[in-house]
């Protein structure tokens, strides 16, 4: 998680799919206190997610990441897999 903008405390996401071959086993992470400019990992609770077995082969998933922290920032992050 990369912080743009000014000190993040106790930053935290939520991973949200809308796909019928994926299924999401864990949607939060917690990635703490991020300074300015910064990245962090969320190596000790990472997010639970499984294709299923009948997953098209190519078929291209898209993922949403809700991040918010204590001082009320939020932004919205789009990604594909």
């Amino acid at each position: 998680m990369k912080n743009w903008g000014t000190q993040a405390t106790g930053v935290e996401g939520k991973v949200l799919c809308n796909d019928s071959f994926v299924v999401v086993y864990d949607s939060l992470a917690d990635f703490g206190d991020i300074a300015s400019g910064d990245t962090a990992t969320n190596n000790t609770h990472p997010f639970s997610i499984r294709a299923l077995s009948n997953s098209p082969m190519g078929h291209v998933v898209e993922f949403t990441i809700i991040a918010n922290s204590n001082g009320g920032s939020s932004d919205t992050l789009h990604f594909s897999l």
